[in-house]
């Protein structure tokens, strides 16, 4: 990577593709869906065939470039910005889990978080097995 500063690396990030009205800063795409010129570029969007965005809960610039500054500083290979903690949290567990998997953990989370892993991924296959991670026998 070159040697250049953290805050030169994050202003300096470019765009990937360029804003329709040539705005200096990357501006905040307030929109659920985008038009396409045709059916077959609409349906190459929807199935990942082109970089185009084709839902905003998917992708949308604003958060594109967003991941693109942070894998520009982080040095990261890749990087996916997710919209709440929770969205987070699944996203770990169901990256590392797969079904007849289980995962060790404290009983100790909040709320949903515990529920995520007692109940939900249950449903996929993959089991919670709550313990005190401070007695090593019971781990």
């Amino acid at each position: 990577m070159e040697d250049i500063s953290f805050e030169s690396k994050l202003l300096h990030t470019p765009y990937v593709k360029k804003d329709g009205y040539n705005s200096l800063a990357m501006p905040v795409y307030n929109t659920a869906a985008y038009e396409f010129d045709t059916a077959e570029a609409m349906e190459k969007a929807f199935c990942g065939q082109s970089p185009e965005h084709a839902y905003s809960r998917i992708t949308n610039p604003t958060v594109e470039c967003f991941e693109r500054r942070v894998q520009r500083i982080t040095g990261a290979l890749s990087v996916t910005a997710l919209n709440s903690g929770m969205a987070a949290i699944t996203n770990v567990f169901m990256t590392i889990g797969a079904a007849g998997r289980n995962i060790v953990t404290s009983p100790h989370f909040f709320g949903n978080t515990f529920s995520l892993l007692k109940s939900t991924l249950k449903d996929f296959g993959l089991e919670a097995r709550f313990t005190d991670l401070t007695d090593l026998q019971a781990v």
